[in-house]
């Protein structure tokens, strides 16, 4: 989001800030999560690897919602929405449910989604992925001037779809 005035940026940090931007993202993970849920659980830097972040009591409070989109033997496409928004929180929440974003050596995805492809094509397809399938697909917000509702969508990226059209293939 670019703003071209003083003015509307500030409203739209306030706006940021007062959680009233809605941000919903795409997420290929490993394994098929229940349909919907809320992940309510604090997070807080890993105590020894200071790169990580972690569930823990000792963290801060952060909330996840999800909601699976569409579903194969071993993966699923989550469309996740944030509450909060602590570091890595998405990636955090979803492999603390045992259900790590693909790609995500950091939280385990990486390793396992290999293992999980059901076929050399999905493998290849993995191979192809720089970082994580964790994708911003859309924000929604008030036009900080005028107040008219904004919706912006953005599609899969290229390498998200070719694994997901490996998938549908089997």
């Amino acid at each position: 989001i670019v703003c071209k005035t003083d003015a509307a940026h500030a409203q739209l940090a306030a706006d940021f800030k007062a959680r009233r931007v809605q941000k919903t993202y795409a997420a290929l993970v490993c394994g098929v999560p229940a349909a919907r849920g809320r992940i309510e659980a604090p997070i807080a830097r890993h105590e020894h690897h200071r790169q990580k972040m972690t569930v823990s009591p000792l963290g801060r409070m952060a909330v996840t919602e999800y909601s699976v989109v569409r579903e194969w033997p071993k993966f699923a496409l989550l469309d996740v929405r944030l509450l909060t928004g602590r570091t890595h929180q998405i990636r955090v929440h979803l492999a603390h449910l045992h259900h790590p974003v693909v790609g995500d050596a950091r939280y385990g995805g990486w390793k396992r989604a290999l293992q999980s492809a059901p076929s050399e094509a999905v493998r290849r397809a993995l191979e192809e992925l720089e970082g994580q399938a964790l994708h911003a697909a859309r924000v929604a917000f008030e036009h900080p001037i005028s107040g008219v509702p904004v919706l912006v969508d953005a599609p899969l990226p290229p390498e998200m779809e070719r694994i997901i059209a490996a998938l549908d293939a089997n």
